[in-house]
């Protein structure tokens, strides 16, 4: 199996656990889809699903009991309720609402780990995150009402996150392999604040891009200090260096985004603002090699920003 993809519940709680993906339709249209298990005050089972169309986002999530998770056995050591309702790290077949999906994928083997492992082993994190199919060609079909879409070798991406709780108490993602000039390029970004007990950690920010056939990654403990990351609900500005090799960028999301509320193990809530047709901006510059390159995705990429302030209108899902 794919490292990073395994499912880790093994029914104790406190314990939550997300598979999320996206996939790039074509322009201005989108999916993201979400497999969660959560046992704590609130305990179940359930898919999510965003279909993102211009400027219209249909939603939906289905909740099933916790107990109706399959066993944690070789076939099912990803999500499996049904043969309708499954995710490994080669398929994702499920629907939540009025969207469903069966889709495939090739992976290209790029990965990417925001926390060491090792620091989950030694007590020091409480939950963990693995782009662990950072970079995938997706295949099969969307239905979103009854509306089909068809798609064949689309971008596509899905991350594992799981522990014994939300660490973050806000932070800023985002991730693109849908580059205007560069179909061969990646990026991810992920900045967090995260939560030490009753205390608020500087934000801690790391990077990973590949361009050229070159991967270039930002994840020293002292660099994930020293980047720098200003970010809000609809923007995020970033910068990190790695010796003389540079990296900046900015992602900002469209006027209308799809907002979501997740629910911490402690029954804490977190608000999403979650757009899969951002736009990004990605420069890296690596003077050894002669490289300095800036690479565009206009409403392509995926951008979140996600808090722990209840705004004032309601989430699309929660």
């Amino acid at each position: 199996m794919t490292p990073g993809f395994a499912r880790r519940y093994d029914g104790t709680g406190p314990h939550y656990e997300v598979w999320y993906g996206k996939v790039d339709i074509a322009p201005g249209r989108a999916l993201w889809f979400r497999y969660t298990t959560l046992d704590g005050k609130k305990q179940e089972a359930s898919t999510w699903a965003i279909y993102f169309d211009g400027e219209d986002c249909v939603g939906g999530k289905d909740n099933y009991p916790l107990e109706q998770l399959a066993a944690l056995d070789g076939p099912h050591r990803g999500f499996h309720l049904s043969d309708e309702l499954h995710l490994d790290d080669g398929q994702a077949i499920g629907r939540a609402g009025e969207v469903s999906w069966k889709l495939r994928w090739t992976d290209s083997g790029r990965h990417f780990s925001y926390m060491p492992h090792v620091l989950e082993k030694i007590g020091l994190a409480k939950s963990t995150y693995d782009d662990c199919l950072l970079d995938l060609r997706v295949s099969g079909t969307i239905e979103v009402g009854d509306e089909q879409i068809d798609v064949d070798g689309v971008p596509g991406m899905v991350g594992h996150i799981q522990g014994k709780r939300i660490m973050g108490y806000n932070w800023a993602w985002s991730h693109c392999n849908c580059f205007d000039d560069n179909p061969d390029a990646a990026f991810e970004g992920l900045s967090v604040r995260a939560l030490l007990g009753d205390r608020v950690s500087p934000k801690l920010s790391a990077f990973v891009i590949w361009v050229d056939g070159r991967q270039y990654s930002f994840r020293t403990p002292m660099g994930m200090l020293l980047n720098n990351s200003e970010y809000g609900q609809d923007h995020w500005v970033f910068s990190a260096r790695k010796g003389d090799v540079v990296l900046s960028g900015e992602a900002r999301s469209p006027n209308n985004v799809a907002l979501v509320e997740y629910t911490d193990t402690d029954g804490s809530h977190l608000w999403c603002y979650n757009s899969k047709l951002s736009d990004l901006t990605v420069r890296i510059q690596d003077p050894s090699r002669g490289l300095d390159r800036i690479l565009r995705s206009s409403g392509r990429a995926a951008f979140e920003h996600v808090n722990r302030e209840e705004p004032a209108q309601g989430p699309l899902i929660s």
